[in-house]
């Protein structure tokens, strides 16, 4: 999927336009209607908004507001008056960093913060902002981004101080500017590359550097610094991935130069997606294909094969009175009872996913890990469900985590490989992002938000995150992947919330049991009741239902 942007009268696509080019806008005529907004013409406005909060242009209240007229708005006219009263930005000018800019427009102003700092997280400056004469960039298991490529600069030479401990900082400058570089590199690298040659009226910058187990990069070439699509930003991968899983290091240079997840923007927009109504005949098809998409669930101490094979019975009819109701996508079960479900579904199609790796602590050695991987995929499991470290993830030890998800994916064979983040306790979402594109770089076919057994468990935003993950993946590779939240989904209302995310999000094309699944218990039965109500025109109560 590419957006394609109006320059110069030319249709191209978003990447030769340049990332922050903003489609223009058409008033519509009788022969042709207004221009529809696509997602990245909604975050790129969103993105103009936060902007101007952080230059104090508008007020955390004004930018929720306006927040709310941005994501709803369906065609570029929508866009247009959030913005219109900000001084010069309109959504049918290129904005932040047109190529044509002349630098000495880009000179002059009040500068911006001396210093940016990340602390096993992420920081970023991007877009309109004020490079001050001189600036600090610190990261110590971290990553910092300065994109330099739409900022104005306080005085005509400017220099940025980068120190890099373990951790990684990405400099993006412009053509038309002149950079001098040095620094001293221990144990890692230390790397500029060229730009073009500068232009008369140009600004200078030096770049002074120090790395520590870490990295610290300086370039002018924006194609190779960052693509965005929808207005979410990604890095650019090399084919097959490699420069990204070689090492511990460049895994930890990829997963901390990946953009920061914007809370408010996320969160905003998962809200509204949240409010969106679907009519009767909709709503009947969107209770179908939830259906087909829950993991029919049991992970309680008390399990016992007797429950199983009912569990399994209501997988394979869900409701023995309405003998046309869909099929679950699979039944899930701990390591143990995998060959009585296995047994009790033999010739359904529906699949037997087994947790595995010490759910839901993962809190014991690799080889048992493994080893119980083995024992439910010999058992029939067709799918695992394995957890993270999360302990070493929170601790930065991505290579150790990445590994492991590699070893057990080659335990799995044929088996589908989803792999869980418990996002709960990787508590922000730039984590989640990270620890989502850690376990596809590894190999999992699906990735999961939790086990269900720690608070929160599934949230809109946490999946919207996930979903953004698995669609840049697919732009980037061309593989589909896919995603599952688990754990607190209870009610029709809230499947339906998530069926809408997945189709805005990450595309019609992952509304399917392949790619997208219901981790849940008590889901099924909800279901079911409205799913009589859309047919019969009244209410069913619970004892029309199997109790689980």
């Amino acid at each position: 999927m590419v957006d394609y942007q109006d320059v110069h009268g030319e249709k191209v696509p978003a990447a030769r336009a340049g990332a922050a080019t903003l489609t223009c806008v058409t008033e519509g005529t009788p022969e042709r209607p207004p221009m529809r907004a696509s997602d990245a013409d909604r975050e790129r406005v969103a993105q103009i908004l936060h902007n101007a909060l952080s230059e104090g242009r508008i007020t955390v209240a004004e930018l929720e507001e306006r927040l709310d007229t941005v994501y709803a708005a369906k065609t570029l006219v929508e866009l247009e008056p959030p913005i219109a009263d900000l001084p010069g930005v309109s959504v049918g000018k290129a904005v932040a960093h047109a190529p044509s800019q002349a630098v000495d427009t880009r000179i002059g102003g009040i500068p911006g913060s001396q210093a940016s700092i990340a602390v096993m997280s992420g920081a970023n400056r991007k877009g309109n902002w004020v490079v001050p004469p001189n600036h600090t960039s610190f990261a110590f298991w971290g990553g910092v981004e300065l994109d330099l490529r739409g900022a104005r600069f306080a005085e005509r030479h400017s220099t940025i101080t980068a120190i890099a401990i373990m951790g990684g900082i990405d400099i993006v400058v412009p053509d038309d500017i002149v950079v001098d570089v040095n620094g001293i590199g221990l144990m890692g690298a230390f790397e500029s590359q060229d730009h073009a040659g500068a232009t008369a009226g140009r600004a200078d910058g030096e770049d002074h550097g120090f790395r520590l187990l870490g990295w610290r990069h300086s370039s002018s070439e924006a194609a190779k610094a960052a693509t965005y699509y929808r207005g979410v930003s990604t890095p650019t991968l090399p084919a097959g991935l490699d420069d990204a899983t070689r090492d511990d290091a460049s895994l930890r240079r990829f997963l901390h130069g990946l953009p920061g997840v914007d809370q408010v923007g996320v969160e905003a927009r998962a809200a509204s997606l949240g409010t969106r109504s679907i009519k009767k005949a909709a709503k009947l098809w969107a209770i179908d294909t939830a259906i087909s998409m829950v993991d029919l669930t049991t992970l309680e101490g008390a399990d016992t094969r007797g429950k199983v094979r009912a569990l399994a019975a209501k997988a394979k009819l869900p409701d023995p009175e309405r003998p046309g109701t869909p099929r679950v996508a699979a039944v899930c079960v701990y390591p143990d009872l995998v060959a009585t479900a296995v047994e009790s579904l033999r010739g359904t199609g529906i699949g037997v996913a087994s947790v595995a790796t010490a759910f839901p602590s993962g809190r014991t050695s690799r080889e048992i890990k493994l080893a119980e991987v083995e024992f439910a995929v010999a058992a029939g499991a067709t799918e695992v469900d394995m957890v993270i470290d999360r302990g070493a993830f929170l601790e930065g030890r991505y290579g150790q985590v990445f590994e492991e998800i590699q070893a057990v994916k080659a335990a799995c064979g044929d088996a589908h490989l989803k792999v869980i983040l418990e996002t709960g306790e990787l508590a922000t979402y730039d984590n989640v992002r990270r620890a989502s594109w850690l376990a596809l770089l590894a190999g999992g076919d699906f990735i999961k938000t939790s086990t269900g057994k720690v608070s929160p468990a599934a949230t809109l935003p946490v999946t919207h995150v996930m979903l953004q993950a698995v669609r840049d993946w697919f732009t980037s590779t061309g593989e589909l992947r896919g995603v599952k939240p688990a754990g607190g989904i209870r009610t029709t209302k809230d499947a339906i919330k998530y069926l809408v995310a997945v189709h805005e999000v990450a595309g019609e094309q992952w509304l399917t049991p392949e790619l997208f699944r219901f981790g849940a218990s008590s889901l099924l039965n909800d279901l079911l009741l409205q799913r009589r109500t859309q047919l019969d025109g009244h209410y069913s109560g619970p004892d029309y239902v199997t109790v689980d």
